[in-house]
C-alpha cells in the first residue's frame, strides 16, 4: 500500500506504507518526516591524544564531544570536517580519512543523527575556543582517558570496539569499521 508523505519543506512523496509502519513498531514513535540528519566528527589526533570539547547549549549538553557538526546541503565530506574543525576550534588540518560511523538515536530528544567520524591531524592552528556558546572549551586527552559523560556518538564508537591507535584490518577498513 502507497501512502502519500509531506515533509516539512512541502515536498510531497509516494512511500510504501510498510515504511510507515515499521518506524512505529521500531518503538519510536516517528514518521518519514522524523528522517535521520547526517553529522561528521573529527577525530583530531597529534601526539597519540584526541581533542574533545565539553558541550553546551545544544543536544548532548554538558558531555565531551570532537569538532565537527551537520552536514550542508551538496557539501563534500572532507569540506565538511576542514570547515567544522577550522570554524570551531581555528585550527586547518590535513590527511583527512573516513574512520567508522554510528548510529545514533537520541530517544528522549526525538532525535537521529548517522555520525560520519574522520581521522585528522593538525596542519597548523592551536585549539582556541572559537564558538564560546556551543563549547566551554578544547582539551587534548589519550583515547583511554578520555573524560566521562562522552557524547552518544562518541559511546557509540567505542562500543564498536573502535581505537584509533590500532589498524583496523583489511575486512574492516573496506567497510570503515575498526
Amino acid at each position: 500500500m502507497i501512502a502519500e508523505v509531506t515533509c516539512k519543506s512541502g515536498f510531497k512523496s509516494q512511500q510504501p506504507q510498510a515504511l510507515k509502519q515499521s518506524a512505529s513498531m521500531s518503538g519510536i514513535n516517528a514518521d518519514l518526516n522524523d528522517a535521520p540528519k547526517v553529522s561528521l566528527a573529527a577525530i583530531l589526533i597529534k601526539d597519540k591524544k584526541v581533542l574533545l570539547g565539553r558541550r553546551k547549549g545544544a543536544l548532548g549538553a554538558g558531555t565531551w564531544g570532537f569538532p565537527g557538526g551537520k552536514l550542508e546541503f551538496r557539501e563534500g565530506l572532507n569540506a565538511c570536517i576542514r570547515r567544522e574543525v577550522l570554524e570551531e576550534t581555528g585550527i586547518r588540518v590535513r590527511g583527512v580519512r573516513f574512520a567508522a560511523l554510528t548510529n545514533d538515536i537520541f530517544k528522549k530528544e526525538r532525535k537521529h543523527y548517522v555520525t560520519l567520524f574522520f581521522i585528522c591531524k593538525p596542519k597548523s592552528g592551536k585549539a582556541r575556543l572559537m564558538e564560546p556558546e556551543k563549547c566551554e572549551g578544547w582539551e587534548w586527552f589519550t583515547w583511554n582517558t578520555m573524560p566521562r559523560p562522552l557524547s552518544l556518538s562518541i559511546r557509540n564508537l567505542v562500543k564498536q570496539g573502535f581505537d584509533p591507535s590500532r589498524k583496523p584490518k583489511a575486512d574492516q577498513a573496506a567497510h570503515g569499521v575498526w
